[in-house]
């Protein structure tokens, strides 16, 4: 489906459900308590809400200054999303914002600068970090979950990418 949709398999039965989703869908997060799923739509400039339960849709819209979600990432809890919103790509600038969507409310409440391009995205397991890789910078931002801001800034190797975390006591749940 040219990349504009996603499939849900059923493991119980082998059963696969496409679902049209109308724009480019880059990448895919699950919530730690398996109620939702969501997916960046590159082009159309909005994330997916999927209740796995129901099979309700929601679309969030992102803000106008949006260029091109890419990588998200849910806290453990399930209260917020992290989508960084990397552009560059179909001719877009690159953007240096990563978007806070309130889970229960399917609403973007924060937009956080960061680097530029900021492509990959992930939340420490105590939930009270996130790690945005920031392309053209060369650097990791990570950002303080409670206020909402941008506490330290990590100069890495060039062109970092996607992202990972891993604790002490076994790696990503």
């Amino acid at each position: 489906m040219d990349g504009k949709s996603m499939s849900v398999i059923t493991i119980a039965d082998g059963k696969v459900t496409d679902i049209p989703l109308g724009g480019i869908a880059p990448q895919v997060a699950v919530t730690r308590d398996d109620k939702f799923v969501f997916v960046s739509l590159y082009d159309t400039k909005e994330v997916i809400q999927y209740d796995l339960k129901n099979g309700q849709i929601i679309r969030i819209p992102l803000p106008g200054t949006a260029q091109g979600p890419i990588q998200l990432y849910a806290t453990p809890d399930s209260k917020l999303l992290y989508v960084a919103d990397q552009g560059e790509l179909l001719g877009r600038p690159v953007s240096n914002e990563v978007y806070v969507i309130d889970i229960p409310n399917a609403k973007v409440i924060s937009t956080i600068k960061v680097g530029k391009k900021a492509h990959g995205v992930v939340v420490s397991n105590d939930g009270k970090s996130v790690f945005v890789t920031n392309t053209i910078d060369n650097t990791v931002s990570v950002i303080d979950v409670p206020s909402q801001r941008v506490i330290h800034t990590i100069p890495v190797g060039k062109g970092p990418n996607g992202i990972s975390y891993w604790f002490e006591t076994g790696g990503m749940p």
